[in-house]
C-alpha cells in the first residue's frame, strides 16, 4: 500500500511552505552530496539562522520565530530522507556542472528569467533539475511533473540557446518523495 504524503496541516500554511522550499534550496546550493547527516543538520540551523536575520523584516522574523523549530525540523526530515534516496545518489556520482544558473531568455516577445537549480554531468548526458518541495504522492509524481512541463520547455532552450547545451535532459528531483522525474 502506498502511503499519500499529507502536510500537517497545524503547522502548515503558504508562507511555511515558502520558507521550507526556500532553505531546502539554499542548502542545496552548498551542499556537495556527500556530507554526513550531523553536518545536514549544521548547514539546516545555519541557513535557518541566516534566513531569520536577512531574508525576512523584523514583524515577519519575530512572528516565524515560534515555528521556526518546526521548519528547521522539517526540513531536516525532507532532506534526510533525500538523502537516502536514488534520486540523491545519481546527485552523488555525477558531476556538478553548476547550481542556480541563472538564465535570461528572450521568450516570444517577453524577457524570461530565472534559476536552474542544478545542472549536472553523468557520462554524456546532462541533466537539467528543479527541486520540488511538493507534497504529492509517488503515484501521483507523474501527473504532478507533468504540472512543470512549460518550466521544462523554457529551461531546456535557455541551456540550448544561453549554456550551449544541445539535448540535455529535464529532471524534477521531488526531495519529500526521494524521486527524480524525467519529462519528455
Amino acid at each position: 500500500m502506498v502511503k499519500e504524503i499529507q502536510p500537517d496541516t497545524d503547522q502548515t500554511s503558504p508562507s511555511h511552505a515558502v520558507l521550507v522550499g526556500s532553505i531546502c534550496h539554499r542548502v542545496l546550493e552548498e551542499w556537495d552530496f556527500h556530507g554526513t547527516s550531523q553536518e545536514l543538520q549544521r548547514m539546516v540551523e545555519s541557513v535557518v539562522k541566516w534566513s531569520m536575520n536577512f531574508e525576512m523584516t523584523r514583524e515577519e522574523s519575530s512572528a516565524q520565530f515560534q515555528n521556526m523549530e518546526y521548519i528547521k525540523t522539517e526540513v531536516v526530515k525532507i532532506l534526510s530522507a533525500f538523502m537516502n534516496s536514488d534520486a540523491y545518489k545519481e546527485l552523488q556520482i555525477a558531476e556538478i556542472l553548476g547550481r542556480e544558473v541563472f538564465i535570461l531568455l528572450n521568450w516570444n516577445g517577453q524577457i524570461m528569467r530565472g534559476s536552474i537549480d542544478i545542472l549536472y554531468k553523468i557520462g554524456d548526458r546532462i541533466i537539467i533539475a528543479d527541486y520540488k518541495t511538493d507534497y504529492v504522492a509517488t503515484t501521483g509524481l507523474p501527473a504532478k511533473a507533468e504540472e512543470y512541463a512549460y518550466q521544462k520547455t523554457v529551461y531546456v532552450e535557455a541551456a540550448r540557446r544561453c549554456l550551449k547545451i544541445d539535448n540535455p535532459e529535464f529532471k524534477l528531483i521531488f526531495l519529500r518523495a526521494g524521486k527524480a522525474v524525467a519529462i519528455s
